[in-house]
């Protein structure tokens, strides 16, 4: 399904929260060097890259100053889809018409260069096109050229695969599985009474109504909390891929905070007898210094309460404790020495939280215990097929 109109704002702010913004013709010329000193191959030249952005509106991105890490996309009309396809299309000198210009339906996309001068600025510019693929082109076909061993891998990984007849070393990732549009989740009704107790301050007016946060429930919730993850930790801090995904992901709950309908944060949560344990909070730079984390914070603390806890324990960065001082009433656990992991300096920090007045026990009713987590109040589908006949009686 084509794309009537590229959402050019959303695109922009997207880029912006990864850190990346669009190139000028200087930073466009330092990007084509990286990348050809990486792959050794010839590459289109600036002049042309900059006249595929003005025409589209969206072709060059960079990251770093100076420049560390460049990806080109190039939107595609119907003629430039099966230009690609056919191998007729020009990478170096594309025909007008080939290209989808800003304001014209886009569609496919052409992936034509991604390089970083580091490992940091390549993990940037891999989550950076992997998610400007997923969010603003889903619903079209993806293209791009294996120039290394290294990039065909990771192309495969990606679920790209080897397209016959058409450019040298040419992949594809056929259109995403389009999921409907979802309206934006509507203002929280249930304001997070015990667990806002938990913050520092209150939590300002408006913020429930412009931030909302519910557990990951479905593949997608899940996929969204990864790649914010992606965002945060291999792209800014640099952190090892094993070291973020370090096998704990599938035994814990997960936190998605939102912007209306847009992902822009989460919190891994995992249990133990007596504690919850706080892990890998994030949130896009874009939303850092408004209410957004007091809100996740909040709306976690009332899930943790919700299950009958009353403390939490988080191991966080030693620079950081006045940041969370700021934001949580915690403290730092008595008798504990600071450690270091991920090369980091870590202290852990201890969040007390009230008694819920409807904390969930083994005597609660059957039905609230098998909803959703954290829909506990609503009723699921389990209690309407409750009204279904028994097996018996339907024979």
């Amino acid at each position: 399904m084509p794309i009537q109109s590229v959402p050019f704002t959303e695109l922009h702010s997207l880029a912006a929260s990864l850190g990346f913004r669009r190139a000028s013709f200087s930073e466009i010329r330092a990007g084509m060097e990286i990348a050809k000193h990486l792959t050794g191959q010839p590459m289109a030249s600036p002049e042309t890259i900059t006249w595929l952005d003005s025409m589209t509106g969206m072709a060059a991105w960079v990251t770093g100053d100076p420049v560390e890490g460049v990806f080109v996309a190039v939107p595609l009309s119907e003629a430039g889809t099966c230009a690609v396809r056919d191998g007729s299309f020009s990478p170096e000198w594309s025909a007008l018409n080939h290209i989808a210009a800003e304001g014209e339906p886009c569609h496919g996309v052409y992936i034509g260069i991604i390089a970083g001068a580091t490992k940091g600025a390549r993990k940037a510019v891999m989550t950076a096109a992997g998610l400007v693929r997923a969010q603003i082109f889903g619903s079209v076909p993806c293209f791009a050229r294996g120039a290394t061993e290294e990039g065909k891998r990771a192309m495969a990984s990606l679920g790209f695969g080897p397209v016959e007849g058409g450019l040298p070393d040419l992949y594809v990732q056929e259109p995403l599985e389009v999921v409907p549009e979802k309206p934006a989740p509507p203002p929280a009704v249930l304001r997070p009474s015990i667990g806002e107790l938990a913050l520092a301050r209150p939590l300002p007016d408006g913020a429930l109504a412009t931030f909302s946060c519910r557990p990951a429930r479905t593949l997608e919730d899940y996929q969204q909390a990864m790649a914010i993850r992606a965002a945060v930790y291999l792209a800014e801090q640099d952190c090892p891929y094993e070291e973020e995904y370090d096998g704990n992901d599938f035994s814990a709950t997960h936190m998605v905070l939102f912007k209306g309908a847009r992902p822009i944060g989460t919190i891994r949560l995992r249990w133990f007898a007596d504690f919850a344990k706080c892990e890998r909070t994030s949130v896009l730079p874009a939303f850092r210094g408004t209410p957004a984390l007091k809100v996740l914070m909040a709306e976690t603390f009332e899930l943790i309460a919700r299950k009958g806890y009353r403390l939490a324990l988080a191991q966080i960065q030693a620079r950081l404790v006045p940041t969370w001082n700021r934001v949580l009433r915690c403290r730092r656990v008595e008798g504990r020495q600071p450690f270091a992991f991920s090369g980091y300096d870590y202290c852990e920090i201890e969040i007390p939280l009230a008694a819920h007045p409807d904390a969930l026990t083994i005597r609660a009713d059957p039905f609230t215990v098998i909803r959703p987590e954290g829909a506990w109040d609503v009723p699921g589908v389990l209690d309407r097929s409750a009204t279904r006949p028994k097996g018996a009686e339907a024979a």
